[in-house]
């Protein structure tokens, strides 16, 4: 009978796990995000606000107002939050080792519960809002270069799915205070050319699963360029050779898959670094070996700030 007892103890507390987490993940995201909290016992935060939007700032241990320190803005997926983006790419951590200093704004909510980004019409604002996440972007990271000590020649984006989306289409935008950009699974605006009269020399760091059937790195059923014209316009801004240059040996990034299923090509550039991840086998969500900011960190951290804008009126 004792046996019996524990078992169905056993199978209800299992029904229960599974109730949970459904209930996580089908709640609306500011319920979700507020179980997540709890479940990943996410540390307290300093908060800036612009425009009666909030964004969460992280400091590094070693903080010290007497120097400077970059800054990295996470941008989330679509159905996301910062906190699932954390889960994936591991961005919260490493600030410590690292040094930087991390903020991590949201995107509104729509009618179906769903945080997303308006950035250009193939992701993710599904519902048609007239919400300004460009401007909103534009001033946060204005407001966080004049109250915090961050260093003005480092400020990185990293954007996950519709916050690479979003990402591109900040580059896309005058004035862009943004020197390096780290993307995963996002592509960039349809129509570049008008992208390139505004566009500044940008470090960029593109991975990209080619068996992602949500994103496609082909840009097939996509209002928006393909990988293939993205990194050729870049490398144009960059003001890069033409020749692409493969490094020797594929590399071992994803821990789902066995082996080296990574391919690494980059461009040699005058103004700024283009470097493609092309991940063979990995789908949308790639399951990484180590933290992306880790493995970049060392040339992240000795770049220098790009020039001013290119123009492409100029021979």
């Amino acid at each position: 009978m004792y046996h019996v007892k524990r078992l169905l103890f056993f199978k209800l507390f299992l029904i229960a796990l599974v109730l949970l987490g459904l209930g996580i993940w089908f709640s609306p995201g500011s319920v979700r995000e507020s179980l997540l909290r709890l479940v990943f016992n996410v540390p307290p935060s300093m908060e800036l606000k612009v425009d009666g939007r909030v964004a969460a700032v992280y400091l590094p241990d070693q903080i010290d107002t007497q120097r400077q320190f970059p800054l990295v803005i996470a941008l989330h997926g679509y159905q996301s939050s910062p906190i699932e983006n954390d889960y994936l790419f591991d961005l919260m951590e490493p600030r410590h080792e690292l040094g930087y200093i991390l903020m991590t704004p949201k995107g509104l909510v729509d009618r179906k519960g769903n945080r997303y980004w308006r950035a250009i019409p193939d992701c993710c604002n599904y519902e048609l809002y007239d919400n300004d996440d460009v401007g909103f972007l534009k001033k946060l990271i204005r407001k966080a270069i004049e109250d915090l000590p961050v260093d003005p020649s480092h400020i990185i984006l990293f954007g996950f799915s519709n916050g690479s989306y979003m990402g591109y289409r900040l580059l896309c935008e005058p004035n862009s205070q943004i020197t390096h950009f780290v993307s995963f699974a996002g592509l960039g605006p349809e129509n570049l050319d008008e992208c390139e009269t505004v566009a500044k020399a940008t470090h960029i760091f593109h991975f990209h699963g080619l068996a992602d059937e949500r994103v496609r790195y082909n840009g097939d059923r996509h209002d928006a360029s393909s990988v293939k014209d993205m990194m050729e316009f870049w490398a144009r801004i960059n003001q890069c050779s033409e020749e692409l240059q493969q490094i020797n040996g594929a590399i071992d990034l994803n821990h789902a898959i066995e082996g080296n299923e990574t391919d690494l090509w980059q461009w040699s550039c005058d103004q700024a670094a283009l470097k493609l991840y092309r991940m063979n086998g990995v789908g949308h969500v790639a399951w990484l070996n180590q933290a992306p900011l880790r493995l970049l960190w060392p040339e992240i951290s000795a770049s220098t700030s790009p020039p001013p804008a290119y123009n492409a009126t100029k021979p």
